[in-house]
């Protein structure tokens, strides 16, 4: 999933700028061969050819960044060296998640796995934080950095981040770019974006049926994904003004977000039932 993270340095309503990657999206046929355009039958623009998420994930940057759209961060799951080094080029900050086998600059002409470099770290390195609220109250891990030893674009810097389990001791790693000065507690927050990026999309599916379409024809599709990515916003920003003039969630009615879909049916409490608490 590629996703930027439109945070800033402000606890903001996430948004989401890019199209569903879990879609049989037609933006992603495959290439034609000669004298053969499957695409042409699901009324797929001629000037829409193949693309990777990772040239996808480019495109919606460079249109965000020609829209004025504010950003602080990217985030996003996968390895790719080639849109890493645009991003540093664009002088990008992001964080992305990476296999433990990645290997990056260790020092003078030296590169090391992050799983080994984060195994050389003191034990009490490790931080115990919060990367956000879950379904189930704070998502806490244990975190580590330690800085990668390369020169960077734009006199930035580089990092390996880890994020290890409470529970199970499992362990994921992250490279980051951004600016000096960056704090642990910026990248795990980052880190963290993903899940409420995910939890926006599970929203709209929810409420406005964002998956809710077969994918026959690209103009079907796109008139859907539109329609609905619409609705949600409205319901966001709606949302975030009744909460702005102090409406309590209860007393939002009209506010499908703050309610479940299907709403578990009022037992009557009398002689034949009995109220549990």
């Amino acid at each position: 999933m590629w996703s930027p993270d439109l945070a800033g340095s402000r606890r903001v309503e996430w948004a989401s700028i890019r199209r569903s990657s879990r879609a049989r999206c037609p933006d992603r046929f495959r290439p034609p061969t000669a004298g053969d355009r499957p695409e042409a039958g699901a009324a797929v623009p001629d000037d829409v050819g193949f693309a990777t998420k990772p040239q996808q994930a480019r495109t919606m940057l460079e249109q965000a960044i020609a829209a004025g759209v504010p950003f602080a961060w990217f985030t996003a799951f996968g390895q790719n060296p080639g849109l890493r080094d645009w991003l540093e080029e664009q002088d990008i900050a992001y964080v992305m998640a990476t296999r433990n086998d990645d290997e990056v600059p260790a020092g003078l002409h030296t590169v090391s796995p992050v799983k080994a470099m984060i195994a050389t770290i003191w034990p009490g390195a490790w931080r115990r934080m919060s990367c956000g609220d879950g379904a189930h109250g704070p998502r806490v891990y244990h975190w580590a950095w330690t800085p990668i030893r390369t020169e960077f674009a734009h006199g930035r810097r580089g990092w390996v981040l880890a994020r290890r389990s409470i529970g199970t001791g499992e362990i994921a790693y992250y490279r980051c770019f951004g600016r000096r000065g960056t704090q642990l507690r910026d990248l795990v927050r980052v880190a963290g974006s993903r899940w409420a990026i995910e939890q926006s999309f599970q929203t709209a599916k929810n409420e406005v049926g964002l998956d809710q379409c077969q994918v026959r024809r690209y103009d079907a599709w796109y008139a859907h994904i539109t329609l609905a990515m619409t609705a949600a916003a409205f319901l966001v920003v709606t949302r975030a003004a009744e909460a702005a003039r102090g409406v309590p969630a209860q007393a939002r009615q009209a506010d499908p977000t703050d309610q479940q879909r299907d709403p578990p049916p009022v037992h009557p409490v009398g002689p034949d039932h009995h109220a549990h608490r």
